[in-house]
């Protein structure tokens, strides 16, 4: 794994999750990082990861902020979006996309795993890319999701959103390359 060559001194576990191998009340916090989209059951992940919480203990979670907000990922969904690619039989079943880029709907999300205490804040920042090809390469190398939502298309339908994100993207074209607004909502709560 690639996190543990990188970082030998800390211990990376691999699990589904929706099923933690760690017992009941094993963590004073829990971190999750744009997981909730990829999770076929967010409920039941969220509800796992509240499981492992000390009584007391807090979680965290981020996810994308709406597309119009968060540039970032906003550009590539709307240049799916525009030239109409279907959704490939192959990407994982899972929420909407941006369900979850709701501040009522992620605060209920923590609330549901039974969690007090939950605030839900934005946090936004500009991200400077060198080019168009390398936010491309981003996207459909280095994601799950919009990777497979391009590269499973056919060879022409992906030139289509191709052209549609270099026209979307192009709009953020600045002397260093690309400076694109980016916006995430973090929740936290803490287990009762």
């Amino acid at each position: 794994m690639l996190a543990g060559e990188r970082h030998p001194k800390i211990e990376f576990r691999q699990a589904d999750a929706e099923q933690l191998p760690f017992p009941d009340m094993s963590f004073d916090a829990v971190v999750s990082n744009l997981l909730v989209p990829h999770l076929p059951s967010p409920e039941a992940g969220i509800a796992e990861l509240a499981r492992v919480l000390k009584p007391g203990g807090r979680l965290a979670v981020s996810m994308w902020d709406l597309p119009a907000r968060s540039r970032l990922v906003g550009i590539m969904w709307e240049a799916i979006a525009e030239v109409g690619a279907p959704t490939p039989p192959g990407i994982p079943r899972g929420p909407a996309t941006f369900r979850y880029s709701d501040e009522g709907e992620l605060g209920g999300l923590l609330r549901s795993a039974g969690l007090d205490d939950v605030t839900v804040r934005r946090i936004e920042f500009f991200h400077g890319v060198a080019s168009l090809d390398r936010l491309w390469e981003a996207w459909t190398e280095g994601s799950v999701r919009t990777a497979s939502a391009v590269r499973e298309q056919r060879p022409g339908v992906q030139l289509q959103i191709r052209a549609a994100f270099d026209r979307l993207a192009g709009a953020y074209a600045d002397d260093q390359g690309l400076t694109v607004p980016v916006s995430f909502l973090i929740a936290s709560g803490r287990k009762r």
